[in-house]
């Protein structure tokens, strides 16, 4: 019998029938899985070999042949072959895309993007599908290339041409979306501008091309379009550069970008384009500043542990891998080198009272290094450690290794600073303010900056010329509030440099054409109840925390407007708002907005969310309080959902993200998992409730899990879902084995 219906899809992915495509060849390609299944990858090469002899660029042998080449990590080979395959068969989308996967797997992906916009150029729409999965592993590649923008419109690229299993596509896209580490300006969804009026008629017919083309992914196409338009009209200038930045071309985008605004001037438009340019544009060599370590062998061990101990400028951070991407690298000990000793936390009145870290000294079994930017603090540090070290560590100049590079005006803008443990929120939030203020009216306006061509900004002020850069600039340092969690107020800032503060945007607005990093100048108050819905969404989705907390406030005083709303959307207003006060390290204040969301929650709702409501609360104590505190918490709600097999399943995979419950491979039974409660066990031994309710059930038995798991019902003995060593075999539906073994109950 066939191994493959000879009517259904060939496996060489040309798209074709089996029976009128690879079939012919059936028993080789047979034979050369079975030989890759068992790791016996010469064979398979030479069985390939065979097979193409008798049918030169067979696709399925071909395609076969390149991956055992690719799995030999010989590459070029493996290139060569499919390139020969396309040469024959150039619209087979089995072979481009795994041509695109080989570009991937080189490390290359400005060439991956150019073979997928080939591919999609070549394609016909209905074989599109067959690169989605590959365009995601892509936009995964760009972004650690830097390639922010790219990254996120290749992945809604993925998720447009194959929305039937986009779900993996779709959570990667979202994580990018809301992480407020990442600049607006690099989330922001970018629309490409209409034609303008008065253009040629073939021209315009020629830019809308353009236009769709870009609108269904082609955006190589649609770029080489626009740029021959661009001597015409602004707007395409404009678009070539959109284009070119989806394409991960950031020098191409940034030149026509920055053409493109100084043909418009100074507009909210151009301002927020150059900023984006000022993000993306590569740092000048002589604004870049080395991370440099220097290794010493120890001589003295004893010696030199001696002084790590008594020393009060030193802060032990534990210990970590020296190379945190080899698995195998060797745990060091990590101590952070501060510029004065850690005070007392009621000693602290301002910025200046903070330790500020200087580098770190990282000490292992045989050698001791010391890690810094090279911008005068590391020969500073280094004849300190010298000095200190004493017979630790002989007196020869150390190694030297470069692990990283950063800005000298970013370095001069950020400094990590050890605030002691126990200081109150309130406290350190005024220092931060505090810390705010003095790069406002101290350092930043003082800085030389490539963008304002290594002028200060108090130079560039002086220079009409240089106001679009100068604007941007600033709009940049407005968004850079420490560590994100408010916006730094420019105002007078502005008033000395001679520029006008930003415009405010009309509350009349198209909310969702707004450039993210302009949501914050909305008058929230001023907003019907539908853009306040949207604004809310919106910073919501992108995490914008400057503008979500106004959001939801002004919901909370529009209680008619949220009984209109979903049950949900009550819930995530006051969960966005905990959250919040968590980041601001205000525990008290977080559960307050959860204890009042449930007070004021509608009856109607209030049991389709009190799960909803005690995970979060959870969440938030087990982060900021001890186990004495937390647990009990937790065996709280373990009894009081012990009877409901759904929030038990939403509870256990709670668990197992606090890896309280984890999921272990069984070394007996393959294919087969574990969920081993032992953790969880041990923690609600020790710090659980000593007191039995009347059910007899909380105290000493919430010490033994009772959750809800598939195939279980509460308070009984499982049956075909779960097994426990010790216990005897549960009976399983005939034909049907365990999928779940939970160990240690």
């Amino acid at each position: 019998m066939a191994a493959v219906d000879p009517y259904r899809l060939c496996p060489c992915g040309s798209g074709e029938k089996y029976k009128w495509c690879c079939q012919k060849i059936e028993a080789q390609a047979d034979k050369v899985q079975r030989l890759i299944d068992n790791g016996q990858l010469d064979g398979a090469l030479t069985v390939c070999d065979e097979g193409l002899k008798i049918d030169p660029c067979n696709p399925l042998l071909s395609l076969r042949k390149a991956l055992v080449l690719a799995h030999r990590k010989d590459l070029a080979a493996a290139t060569e072959i499919v390139t020969q395959l396309l040469a024959k068969h150039p619209t087979h989308p089995g072979a481009l895309e795994f041509q695109l996967r080989l570009a991937i797997l080189g490390n290359n992906p400005f060439l991956a993007v150019a073979l997928l916009q080939e591919a999609l150029t070549i394609l016909p729409q209905e074989n599109w599908s067959a690169l989605a999965h590959t365009t995601e592993v892509l936009a995964t590649q760009l972004f650690h290339a830097g390639r922010i923008p790219a990254a996120i419109e290749h992945l809604a690229l993925a998720m447009a041409i194959n929305p039937e299993n986009s779900d993996s596509t779709a959570s990667t896209f979202r994580t990018i979306e809301s992480n407020p580490g990442i600049s607006p300006w690099l989330r922001n969804h970018y629309k490409l501008l209409p034609v303008s009026e008065g253009l040629d008629p073939s021209k315009a017919e020629q830019f809308n091309q353009a236009r769709n083309w870009a609108d269904h992914g082609l955006w190589s196409a649609a770029a080489a379009s626009f740029d021959t338009l661009s001597t015409d009209c602004p707007e395409a200038e404009r678009n070539f550069g959109i284009c070119l930045l989806w394409l991960g071309d950031h020098e191409g985008a940034l030149e026509a970008l920055r053409r493109y605004s100084s043909r418009v001037g100074v507009t909210p438009d151009s301002v927020d384009l150059e900023a984006l340019c000022q993000l993306i544009a590569a740092i000048p060599e002589e604004d870049r500043v080395d991370m440099l370590q220097w290794i010493w062998p120890i001589r003295d061990r004893n010696a030199l542990q001696a002084w790590l101990t008594s020393e009060p400028l030193l802060h032990a951070e534990g210990t970590e891998p020296i190379d945190p991407a080899d698995p195998k690298s060797p745990q060091v000990q990590v101590y952070l080198l501060l510029n004065k000793p850690a005070p007392n936390k009621d000693a602290i009145q301002n910025p200046d009272d903070i330790p500020v870290v200087q580098g770190r000294l990282l000490i292992g079994q045989e050698i001791a290094i010391l890690e810094a930017f090279d911008d005068g603090r590391l020969d500073r540090l280094s004849e300190w450690f010298r000095d200190r070290a004493g017979p630790g560590i002989p007196p020869a100049h150390p190694k030297t290794k470069r692990v990283g590079r950063a800005s000298r005006v970013g370095l001069a803008l950020q400094s990590e600073k050890l605030f002691p443990e126990g200081i109150a929120p309130a406290k350190m939030k005024q220092i931060n303010h505090l810390e705010a203020e003095k790069i406002i009216q101290e350092i930043w306006p003082n800085l030389s900056m490539p963008a304002l061509g290594q002028r200060t900004p108090l130079q560039a002020a002086k220079d009409p010329a240089a106001k679009l850069n100068l604007l941007a600039a600033i709009r940049l340092l407005e968004q850079a509030g420490p560590s994100g969690k408010f916006a730094l107020d420019t105002r007078s800032l502005r008033e000395k440099l001679g520029l006008e503060p930003d415009q405010e945007i009309d509350p009349n607005s198209d909310i969702e054409s707004v450039h993210l990093s302009r949501l914050q100048t909305i008058p929230i108050e001023k907003l019907d109840d539908q853009s306040l819905i949207t604004l809310y969404t919106i910073s919501h989705r992108f995490q914008l925390v400057h503008v979500l907390e106004r959001a939801a406030q002004e919901l909370l005083k529009r209680p008619g407007l949220l009984e209109q709303e979903t049950p949900g959307m009550r819930l995530m207003i006051f969960a966005d708002l905990s959250s919040l006060a968590m980041a601001n390290d205000d525990t008290a204040g977080a559960l307050a907005w959860l204890d009042r969301g449930r007070t004021e929650e509608p009856a109607a709702h209030r049991q389709a969310n009190a799960l909803n409501w005690d995970l979060l609360e959870l969440r938030h104590r087990s982060a900021s309080q001890t186990p004495e505190e937390w647990v009990p918490y937790l065996a709280t709600i373990m009894e009081r959902y012990r009877e409901d097999r759904d929030a038990s399943s939403t509870l256990l995979s709670v668990l197992v993200q606090m890896r309280l419950v984890q999921a272990v491979p069984s070394p007996d039974r393959p294919g087969e998992m574990y969920l081993d409660t032992r953790t969880l066990q041990a923690v609600l031994a020790k710090y659980g409730p000593r007191i039995t309710t009347a059910s007899g059930e909380l105290g000493v038995s919430a010490t033994k899990p009772n959750i809800w798991t598939p195939g279980s019902e509460a308070g009984k003995p499982q049956a075909g879902g779960l097994w426990t060593p010790g216990a005897a075999q549960p009976a399983a539906p005939a034909g049907e084995k365990p999928k779940i073994i939970i160990t240690g109950r």
